[in-house]
């Protein structure tokens, strides 16, 4: 905690701030829907998209697809898809988007179990 503190004190005082950090996450049903994440503001730039997939239901196969969406369909970003054997209990992975605008943001995919993804700022 200390550390933390004391990181958080010199970047504030070079003018550096934290890395912008999103989650958005949802999922957990027994079949394949397509949904869409609520809004969700991103600075632009690179971001680092760190993306966790969770069976709650060990006797179904499960996975997703998704891709970042800006919410006036102008600007789409493709996220991956990653899918979960009847054995595993979770799988993650790391993609990236690039060259993300200024803007408000969803979340579009189809999903069986829960995900979750988390924008870092790059």
């Amino acid at each position: 905690m200390r550390t933390l503190l004391i990181v958080t004190i010199a970047l504030l005082l070079t003018g550096c701030t934290m890395p912008e950090k999103v989650t958005v996450s949802g999922g957990g049903t027994t079949t394949l829907q397509r949904g869409r994440s609520e809004p969700f503001h991103l600075n632009g730039g690179a971001y680092r998209v760190d993306w966790t997939l969770t069976n709650d239901n060990p006797s179904t196969l499960c996975g997703f697809s998704a891709r970042l969406t800006n919410t006036a369909g102008t600007e789409t970003h493709p996220l991956g898809a990653g899918e979960l054997a009847r054995a595993e209990a979770t799988k993650s992975g790391v993609t990236y988007a690039n060259d993300v605008s200024p803007g408000e943001y969803v979340v579009e995919n189809f999903a069986v179990c829960p995900w979750s993804l988390v924008f870092t700022k790059q």
